[in-house]
């Protein structure tokens, strides 16, 4: 995308560094929140996905990482 801003840059790389859980998560949303506002990236397009399962199925959960990281092993089928 050829985003560029050296204050992310330099707080991303010394959350890098840091050790102490609270000042690291400090860094990376004060990083995450100068990325906000720069509004580097606007999305145009939004994909909507539809899956079709049977009644029977049970156990399938779908998250945000997409078809790839559905838990195939806690889905199963509910027998009539």
């Amino acid at each position: 995308m050829g985003y560029q801003n050296p204050r992310v840059d330099d707080l991303l790389t010394e959350a890098r560094r840091e050790r102490v859980f609270e000042r690291r998560i400090a860094l990376y949303r004060t990083a995450e929140e100068i990325i906000l506002a720069d509004a580097s990236l606007v999305p145009l397009i939004h994909h909507i996905y539809h899956r079709v399962l049977q009644l029977s199925v049970r156990g399938f959960e779908v998250n945000a990482l997409g078809d790839s990281y559905i838990p195939m092993r806690r889905v199963w089928l509910e027998s009539k």
